[in-house]
């Protein structure tokens, strides 16, 4: 019977997309949060390719529809121009890769998650299309984390830490995914008005942080607080919010058992008290600055920095297997190492403005309640992947794009109603002074002039 559902939604999707292009971006990330090939693994193929089907028929809508791109916000177009520098860059450091089947498989991701992104960000410049999509990934990941969830309830443990979750997403790469999901469902629990959208949303919520308390990462659980906390700073205080809020306090008191809470603590232990995961990993950050060096202006192309690290480890038996995997273990080390400081500018050069600008808009309550809710959720979902990032890669973390192609959406969104409203406003001063005019010219001129 799921089978059934998701072939049908399939083909929805691929004429909502061939109609309305903007639609099957919306399409494309639900099909992404739901991984139906995961979850209905006993009926649907592996190989059926449901998203490759839905961005072409996006880009066939596009190219019937041929529609003026809307405005852009000048520091979105530089990001969009940083971003295909940085793909440029990871392409030329493919054709001279260590190991070109690595790069090749690398970079054959990215830049398909790249390109959603950039869709996103130039077809969802509406505030009811903002909303659709992130009603639509709150739903699908529902579904996702529930059967997370329903395993572990039946196992009695979660088996997602070591073999992953979804086909190449490994625990800590589903951990910052849900993380930064978690944040779209809390902010949209604190914007609905209808209260069936709440108790979705809300419930969502919990679902996502439960998953990620059971794929227990503990830097995705403190970019989650860093997160929930700028929320709480931004949301209006009204009662019903912070009845909310409290709610979720409550949830997430009672989700943590024994085990969640001694992880998270472990994070903010020091000397010897540090587990083997956290020492290993700041040894590797040492080894990943070090090899980075070799290569500092464009780096060893998409997924190379391992292999330089592995250069670099002790020839010492046991010293190598203290290091599980060569990966550096945080994002920015790894952009250096892969892609250089020239890729490193391109890629962040996308990110940080986002960031720094939605925050801007939210402090000075800038736009519509959509788009401000809009702008909330990129913020703190990548606030919280960019934290988690510090300690595992999130370069192949879609959710990580999606945020910031939300953001950069919203942002373009404020920035065209400012032009219009910028207009509206000269125009009527024109009309006003001219109202002025005629008025002195009409009025009898005085004694003696």
């Amino acid at each position: 019977m799921g089978a059934i559902v998701v072939w049908g939604l399939l083909v929805i999707g691929i004429i909502a997309a061939l109609s309305r292009p903007w639609l099957g971006i919306v399409a494309y990330y639900f099909f992404l949060y739901l991984q139906p090939k995961w979850n209905w693994h006993y009926s649907i193929p592996k190989d059926v390719a449901f998203e490759r089907y839905i961005i072409i028929a996006v880009l066939l809508g596009g190219v019937l529809r041929c529609r003026q791109l809307p405005p852009l916000h000048p520091w979105v177009r530089i990001g969009l121009l940083g971003l295909m520098g940085w793909l440029a860059i990871a392409f030329y450091g493919t054709l001279g890769a260590r190991d070109l089947r690595m790069s090749n498989f690398v970079f054959s991701s990215m830049w398909k998650i790249v390109l959603v992104a950039g869709f996103a960000t130039v077809g969802l410049a509406e505030p009811h299309r903002l909303i659709t999509l992130l009603r639509m990934v709150t739903v699908a990941s529902l579904y996702s984390t529930y059967r997370i969830t329903k395993d572990y309830l039946d196992l009695g443990f979660c088996r997602y830490i070591q073999d992953g979750w979804g086909f190449g997403t490994g625990s800590n790469q589903a951990s910052m995914m849900f993380t930064g999901l978690a944040m779209i469902s809390l902010c949209l629990t604190l914007f609905e008005k209808t209260m069936y959208w709440r108790a979705i949303t809300f419930i969502s919520f919990v679902f996502q942080m439960h998953a990620v308390m059971l794929l227990d990462s503990r830097s995705c659980m403190l970019g989650a607080v860093a997160a929930v906390a700028i929320i709480c700073w931004m949301v209006p205080k009204t009662r019903l919010n912070v009845s909310v809020l409290f709610a979720g306090f409550l949830a997430g008191l009672v989700l943590a058992g024994p085990s969640v809470v001694e992880e998270f603590a472990s994070t903010f232990k020091s000397g010897e008290d540090l587990d083997v995961s956290a020492k290993s990993r700041f040894d590797l950050w040492g080894y990943g600055l070090r090899a980075f060096q070799g290569s500092p202006l464009i780096g060893f192309g998409p997924g190379m920095i391992g292999y330089q690290v592995a250069d670099l480890l002790p020839q010492d038996g046991d010293a190598r297997r203290h290091f599980e995997i060569r990966n550096p273990h945080n994002t920015p080390i790894e952009a250096l190492g892969d892609y250089g400081i020239l890729g490193f500018c391109g890629m962040y050069g996308f990110f940080v403005p986002v960031m720094l600008i939605a925050f801007q808009y939210l402090r000075r309550n800038i736009g519509s309640p959509e788009e401000r809710v809009a702008l909330l959720a990129s913020f703190s979902g990548l606030l919280s992947i960019s934290i988690a990032s510090v300690f595992s890669s999130s370069l192949m973390v879609e959710a990580y794009y999606m945020l910031a192609g939300v953001g950069a959406a919203a942002i373009n969104s404020v920035w065209a109603m400012k032009d219009v409203q910028d207009q509206e406003v000269i125009e009527a001063e024109l009309v006003t002074q001219e109202e002025l005019t005629e008025e002195w010219q009409d009025e009898p001129s005085p004694v003696g002039v």
